[in-house]
């Protein structure tokens, strides 16, 4: 049974951060990155990305917002070597998380290395409401793969840097042409993340 999607009320219009710049081609990972989530194949993707297209440079940007205390020291290296990484390792409000989903390029969904991962991550369903394309970085058994399916161009192994240079590369250059249409377009799973959804599979059982 997966996460479910639900609308958020927005009592007032959010603020969004002053690090985000909504011009930019910004890559956005949010939430807890845990020892057995390292960044270490994205960031070296990124970077691979820069080195190879370097014009990209004055676009791309990578956010990485959560706490990431188990990778402290990779974090601090990469916050020097790369202005275009952003790293903030302190959660933020979920409304402002869920704004910054809305708002950004393309949303990462980072699993851990493994040969096996079954349980679905609790941002799917935001992501998938966001309606950005998912940088999927996931083993090759995943729940999230088989939800997305195999023709789904933007998903790598953890630590497969080439492919994850890629990839961004093919989505840098979506978003160049036309970043209004960068969109993730998943009616399929829209519904089902959606309360409908849960609620036909509930009254199936009875």
């Amino acid at each position: 049974m997966p996460h479910q999607s639900f609308e958020v009320v927005e009592k007032t219009k959010l603020k969004l951060p002053g690090f985000f710049n909504a011009t930019k081609f910004n890559l956005f990972h949010a939430g807890n990155l845990m020892k057995q989530r390292s960044p270490e194949g994205l960031l070296k993707g990124f970077e691979l990305f820069l080195t190879k297209y370097p014009k990209a440079k004055k676009d791309a940007r990578l956010l990485l917002i959560g706490n990431a205390s188990c990778h402290e020291n990779l974090l601090k290296k990469y916050n020097k070597l790369l202005p275009e990484v952003y790293i903030q390792a302190v959660s933020l409000p979920f409304e402002v998380i869920y704004e910054l989903q809305k708002s950004v390029s393309v949303n990462i969904i980072l699993e851990s290395k493994s040969e096996i991962s079954p349980f679905l991550p609790g941002k799917f369903p935001h992501c998938v409401a966001a309606n950005k394309p998912i940088l999927l970085l996931t083993p090759y058994y995943s729940e999230t793969r088989r939800l997305l399916g195999n023709d789904y161009k933007y998903m790598s192994e953890v630590d497969a840097i080439n492919e994850i240079a890629e990839n961004i590369e093919s989505l840098y250059n979506e978003w160049s042409i036309n970043s209004e249409e960068l969109k993730l377009n998943r009616l399929d799973l829209e519904e089902y993340v959606s309360m409908e959804y849960l609620k036909n599979v509930l009254e199936d059982l009875k």
